[in-house]
């Protein structure tokens, strides 16, 4: 970031959602042709703007699908006449490592520097049919994504401000790991949720504080159990049950807020 920009930041609000990809929500921000984006950093090869998501005729082979390896194309959401638009899929997809390679790789261990053809998310999410409720239009529902009328908060601040369509997963696996590198640097080896086991690293806070800043906080809506090896303990903000070392940093609870503070201090 340039450093002309850097007087105008005043706070920075770290939001960690939970896990969708860039085409699942923002795929057809784009897709009006005469809509495209001002500016891209860094510029377009071509000299013209240009958006990394989806567009009509994009498609998908994969023969592993039993007698459906032909062709299939993504498109955009569909249930909206029962208002079910928002739970597709209804049911969550594969998210830990193991399938997440096959979704990238085709294969759950890939060998060191296999190129990823992202081309197995239709089978993994196929594999799910144990449920007893499978269909192929159920199947079909991996590859559809929503549009701006249907998540129009999201594609409007996309549009007014800026997104980034090239940003990737640290570990392409479940939450916890990626919180844990949004946080920390590192999921200490982990690469999947491991049972809510807590992290014991260094925090971004704890760094803040041990260099003198101590402006920051941590806003939290619902409470988590904590728990030791025999019965649960006690409840507190999951970040801080997710992170140890949080509780390390002196007068930890002046930073511990709710949710209804954030909204106060953003209003002020």
């Amino acid at each position: 970031m340039s450093s002309s920009y850097m007087p105008q930041i005043e706070h920075v609000v770290h939001l960690m959602l939970e896990n969708r990809s860039l085409d699942n929500v923002l795929g057809w921000l784009y897709a009006d042709e005469g809509n495209k984006p001002a500016r891209n950093i860094p510029a377009a090869a071509t000299g013209h703007p240009t958006y990394d998501g989806l567009y009509d005729g994009i498609s998908f082979t994969n023969p592993l699908v039993w007698d459906f390896g032909a062709k299939r194309e993504n498109f955009p959401i569909t249930r909206v006449q029962d208002g079910q638009c928002l739970n597709v899929p209804d049911i969550d997809p594969h998210e830990t490592f193991e399938h997440v390679n096959v979704q990238i790789f085709e294969t759950k261990s890939p060998p060191t520097a296999a190129r990823p053809t992202m081309s197995g998310f239709l089978q993994d999410f196929y594999d799910r049919a144990d449920s007893g409720l499978w269909s192929w239009e159920k199947t079909l529902q991996i590859m559809q994504s929503y549009t701006p009328s249907q998540l129009p908060v999201l594609n409007g601040m996309a549009k007014a401000y800026a997104v980034s369509d090239r940003w990737f997963a640290s570990v392409p696996t479940q939450t916890n790991a990626n919180r844990a590198f949004s946080l920390c640097g590192t999921s200490q080896g982990y690469v999947d949720n491991q049972n809510f086991t807590p992290y014991t690293c260094d925090t971004i806070f704890n760094v803040l504080t041990d260099t003198g800043r101590t402006d920051w906080a941590i806003y939290y809506h619902d409470l988590w159990p904590a728990f030791d090896s025999q019965h649960f303990t006690e409840t507190i903000p999951y970040t801080q049950f997710q992170f140890s070392a949080i509780d390390r940093i002196p007068s930890v609870a002046d930073h511990i807020r709710k949710m209804n503070d954030f909204h106060m201090a953003a209003r002020a």
